[in-house]
């Protein structure tokens, strides 16, 4: 079996991420408002971020580290699936190592994981679709599980980069979503799974940024939980863009 440490001496540490593009499509409307004049074209989609992870860095994203104690800043380049299979994996769309990594090595040998992959600033309104693919690596040995958690955070204070201090801190950032809240050992995809989030609750348009944090109590080589988990196809859209109910691709 490959453990933590062999799977660390092989992996690759560069990390990869660019503006990608999306094939968009219209979604039907709800309830029984009037049908459209024919001459009367349905808004069309918008988007304010397309990030498709294939070059690095990229315009604007920042990567912070608060782990206890700290490890390698590890959000990276996916790695190419040939290198180490299963545990890395295949981007979701584009090429292989096209999507955003991070592991265990983001704390020492055992800590807390709380490691941020920051958006640039982008505005925001009541509407708005932030949609993402992630998974996690398959251990070689399906017996030794090691329980990942991803947070998707919202801050809505302009272009501020305030998490607060420590692997507890969040500063200025809400949650919107968390994926395996409890570090079940089945409860992050192995599969390219999607996940939707609709922003309501904004008084008024406001510029802001969007963070995915990679927080796991008791992560590191040593650690019971963190592996290794990617991100890919990050959008946020508005106006007939189709959402997916967590729905796996491949």
């Amino acid at each position: 079996m490959m453990t933590k440490a062999g799977m660390k001496a092989v992996r690759a540490v560069t990390l990869l991420i660019v503006l990608g593009g999306f094939a968009l499509g219209g979604a039907p409307g709800a309830g029984a408002a009037a049908l459209p004049k024919v001459n009367q074209a349905p808004a069309a989609v918008t988007c304010s971020l397309g990030e498709g992870f294939d070059v690095w860095p990229p315009a604007g994203w920042t990567n912070i580290n608060h782990s206890e104690p700290v490890g390698i800043p590890s959000w990276r380049q996916g790695a190419q699936s040939n290198i180490f299979p299963p545990v890395w994996f295949i981007a979701q769309s584009g090429p292989e190592e096209s999507y955003a990594g991070v592991d265990y090595d983001s704390t020492d040998t055992l800590g807390t994981i709380s490691d941020w992959l920051i958006s640039p600033p982008l505005n925001f309104r009541n509407g708005d679709i932030v949609q993402f693919f992630t998974r996690a690596g398959i251990p070689n040995n399906p017996a030794t599980i090691y329980p990942d958690r991803l947070e998707l955070r919202l801050s809505t204070a302009g272009d501020s980069l305030d998490i607060g201090t420590g692997a507890f801190g969040t500063g200025v950032f809400a949650l919107l979503l968390s994926i395996n809240p409890t570090l079940q050992q089945d409860g992050y995809p192995y599969v390219w799974t999607a996940y939707s989030v609709i922003l309501t609750g904004l008084s008024v348009p406001v510029q802001g940024r969007l963070a995915f944090r990679y927080f796991v109590e008791n992560g590191g080589s040593d650690g019971e939980n963190s592996y290794y988990i990617g991100v890919d196809t990050v959008s946020v859209c508005r106006n007939n863009f189709p959402v997916y109910i967590p729905a796996v691709l491949r």
